[in-house]
């Protein structure tokens, strides 16, 4: 069983080798990811990431129906004895599962407490064996330390200390006094600012879903980000006072997250994933909120994306993107704006 994407089905591959089969059916704005056997060998549960319907699955080699059986934000471990070992926040709990019924059975209880999580590569610090639970405690990464770098790449200074938070998604304030980045704690990442000065983080999303993937507006004021609180995840923004509610800016089937804004404001670029294209570029204009679709070519997949504005130039704005072909990687720009297909 292989998942060769995040933003795919599952696969059965025959152990000699040989054509990759799907066995498992993929909605609107869903990952299938990391699959486990059950004791069979026919039978195996996988994780549903995104969309209304995200949980645990039962599923079976022969393509046959998927059942749903628990709610999971995280990616679960299954024992040969019986046990469904899955995290609430980061409290480990247990709770029997009935091979036969495929379904679970009794009430969940307490095995360990501060067990890890990476809330960037939804990767569980623990493994089960029979009788046997390994876990590891803290944060699911090694402590970051953020710092600053001169233009020819030197090291000149840092802000705060290490951060054992999983930072990631870091994005500058245009008077460079503060810091938006991702930070897991407790379980749960948001999005947080850091002073650049003292070094102190503050939390600026609260919701108990997944924010993150942050950028902010060109004269500051507002911050874009990326929340799955409604199963998909969705574009929202919020004053970079902090001051005022989180405003639900961008609502589809499709998992989305912002990577730029335009120098004038005028347009957000985000990503967006489809089932048939992977990753692609997509500009939301901010006056109108209507959508101007950029493709990438066939096979190709963009990871991440800024606008380029070329300062002192007739010329229009323009995008670079870091895309993926295969094994190859490749640097592409095209002028904005772009003509709707």
């Amino acid at each position: 069983m292989v998942a060769p994407t995040n933003v795919g089905p599952l696969f059965r591959v025959p152990p000699t080798g040989g054509e990759a089969v799907a066995v498992t059916r993929l909605e609107a704005g869903q990952s299938h990811r990391f699959p486990q056997f059950q004791p069979d060998g026919r039978h195996f549960i996988y994780t549903v990431f995104g969309g209304p319907a995200q949980g645990v699955y039962a599923s079976s080699l022969d393509g046959g129906l998927s059942k749903r059986f628990a709610n999971a934000d995280a990616p679960v471990v299954l024992s040969p004895s019986g046990f469904l070992f899955f995290l609430r926040q980061t409290s480990l709990f247990a709770q029997a599962f009935d091979f036969k019924r495929q379904e679970l059975s009794g009430n969940p209880f307490p095995v360990a407490e501060q067990a890890a999580f990476d809330a960037g590569s939804f990767a569980s610090g623990f493994s089960v064996t029979s009788g046997i639970v390994a876990y590891r405690t803290g944060s699911g990464g090694g402590a970051q330390q953020l710092t600053w770098l001169d233009r020819s790449g030197k090291n000149v200074g840092v802000i705060g200390g290490p951060d054992i938070a999983n930072l990631r998604d870091v994005d500058l304030s245009p008077d460079g006094k503060r810091v938006a980045v991702s930070r897991a704690v407790d379980g749960n990442q948001d999005v947080w600012f850091i002073d650049t000065a003292r070094g102190v983080p503050t939390r600026f999303t609260f919701d108990a879903a997944i924010d993150g993937w942050s950028v902010r507006s060109p004269d500051g004021s507002r911050v874009a980000f990326a929340s799955n609180r409604k199963s998909v995840f969705n574009s929202y923004w919020k004053l970079s006072s902090g001051a005022g509610p989180d405003e639900l800016l961008l609502e589809s089937d499709q998992a989305k997250a912002p990577t730029d804004w335009s120098l004038d404001g005028s347009f957000l670029l985000f990503r967006s994933v489809g089932p048939q294209t992977g990753w692609d570029l997509w500009v939301l204009p901010m006056a109108s909120g209507s959508r101007t679709s950029r493709t990438n070519p066939a096979g190709l997949r963009s990871t991440c994306s800024r606008f380029r504005d070329l300062a002192g130039s007739s010329r229009s704005p323009q995008t670079a993107a870091h895309s993926r072909a295969g094994t190859r990687t490749a640097r592409k720009s095209s002028t904005f704006p772009w003509t709707a297909r």
